[in-house]
């Protein structure tokens, strides 16, 4: 068979799709195209293994950067939470150098 035959056999295999073409190899329908009928379907398995893959490195990828997310965001935090501190002691004095100003003149007199 040559890759014009080839290539439009598989086309055929294509149309029907893996279910009926898996059926009619269990029915031996396919004669002196069964080794190509079994190539083509193992290439489908092929494809369908390496699609799994992908989406699988996908999905180590897109996790990875969600943890790099999250440890910035942890990072942020942490620095918020320190600048909130400082923010809170300065409050702080502010409110006793207030009441401090306010005082001063009853105890003095």
């Amino acid at each position: 068979m040559n890759q014009e035959d080839r290539d439009k056999f598989f086309a055929e295999l294509d149309r029907r799709g893996e279910a009926s073409v898996r059926a009619d190899l269990e029915a031996a329908h396919f004669g002196a195209r069964t080794a190509l009928a079994t190539e083509w379907l193992r290439s489908k398995e092929l494809e369908w293994a390496r699609r799994a893959e992908q989406r699988d490195d996908r999905m180590v990828e897109a996790t990875q950067k969600a943890a790099d997310a999250a440890d910035r965001s942890a990072g942020s935090a942490r620095r918020s939470e320190k600048w909130a501190v400082i923010a809170g002691i300065a409050a702080a004095v502010a409110a006793l150098a207030a009441v401090a100003t306010f005082a001063w003149p009853f105890i003095h007199r």
